[in-house]
């Protein structure tokens, strides 16, 4: 299954950008999430698991995950999904 890092698109200037996913499309983010930093399902199901963070979550419209310290994130579509990535202002 390929995977596309989509790392670069987490900055602050893509805050709130929709990422839209086929079904059993699969992403990744190559970077340790900070505290603030939420996955926003918008629609669809999506499964998502890190190196180093206890058990897999899956995450279905309108629900979000904080994943502090979390890094290496996979992000799979088991249905065609969107989500944001989100940062808290400081």
């Amino acid at each position: 299954m390929k995977s596309e890092d989509i790392s670069h698109l987490l900055t602050r200037e893509h805050t709130h950008n929709i990422i839209y996913l086929a079904e059993d499309q699969t992403i990744s983010i190559q970077k340790t999430l900070k505290q603030g930093e939420r996955i926003k399902c918008l629609s669809g199901l999506l499964w998502i698991t890190a190196a180093d963070f206890k058990g897999d979550i899956f995450l279905n419209e309108n629900k979000d995950v904080e994943m502090h310290g979390a890094k290496r994130i996979v992000i799979t579509a088991l249905k065609a999904s969107s989500f944001t990535y989100e940062q808290t202002l400081a």
